[in-house]
């Protein structure tokens, strides 16, 4: 089903191994690839939309830039919210102007007038359909926990009807979200008053069979390239009670 590029959303209570069906999942595409967890930008009640908007913007360019120069080092912050995120971001922007002749000047002029959120936030959701047409490659977007991201609507009221007026349009980009707030999300992506009624396929996830669980770690093991001995994977199942996170 992702493979066609339908979009999903996968649903269960926490720890029970959506993050661990996200990065697999991932792992079988063959295009660029992201993954931004919301949650970790969440400050009390509110959200700090400008660090996500950094990071996952962040993420989708060096992302482009690797598939054209697999061998070259692009520079990226490894933590998702640092005094070194923004310079990141802009040295990315500048060798995305040099390199494929992209220039989305309002993600950039926003950091310097936050005022301009609205036009910077349409580029970056228009950013991996522009870059996979560039690169003739297929982008996947993960976006973890993504049920904090309407803390950030709460304070940029409208958010999501551009986010899905974008994002439905894009026939080179196939987009996965997950969530833990069961009955939030469930409302998000099934209501028909909601802007992505019908966009996501919900997966609802349960926790694993013995044997599926069994299955799902070994293969992960070995896809890492760890050795490991039948009887100890057996007592992890058994500590696991079928839940793979």
């Amino acid at each position: 089903m992702l493979l066609r590029g339908q979009s999903i959303a996968v649903i269960g209570v926490r720890r029970i191994g959506k993050t661990s069906v996200l990065l697999k999942t991932l792992k079988l595409t063959s295009g660029p690839r992201v993954y931004v967890s919301a949650e970790g930008y969440v400050e009390g009640k509110s959200f700090d939309l400008s660090s996500f908007v950094a990071y996952y913007s962040s993420l989708v360019i060096s992302q482009a830039l690797s598939r054209l120069e697999p061998k070259r080092r692009f520079p990226l912050t490894l933590k998702e919210r640092s005094r070194e995120l923004l310079r990141t971001l802009r040295d990315l922007l500048a060798y995305l102007k040099v390199t494929l002749d992209v220039n989305p000047v309002s993600i950039e002029f926003y950091f310097e007038n936050k005022r301009r959120l609205g036009e910077a936030l349409r580029e970056v959701f228009e950013l991996p359909q522009l870059l996979a047409q560039k690169i003739g490659s297929n982008f996947t977007i993960a976006i973890d926990e993504s049920q904090y991201l309407k803390l950030a609507e709460q304070n940029h009221p409208g958010l999501f009807h551009p986010l899905r007026d974008t994002w439905q349009f894009q026939r080179n980009v196939t987009y996965l979200i997950s969530g833990s707030s069961v009955g939030l999300l469930n409302h998000m992506i099934g209501s028909g008053d909601q802007p992505f009624y019908g966009f996501f396929y919900p997966v609802q996830l349960r926790s694993f069979s013995r044997g599926t669980l069994l299955r799902f770690l070994g293969e992960g093991l070995r896809e890492e390239g760890v050795t490991y001995e039948r009887g100890a994977l057996e007592e992890a199942v058994n500590q696991l009670d079928g839940i793979p996170a």
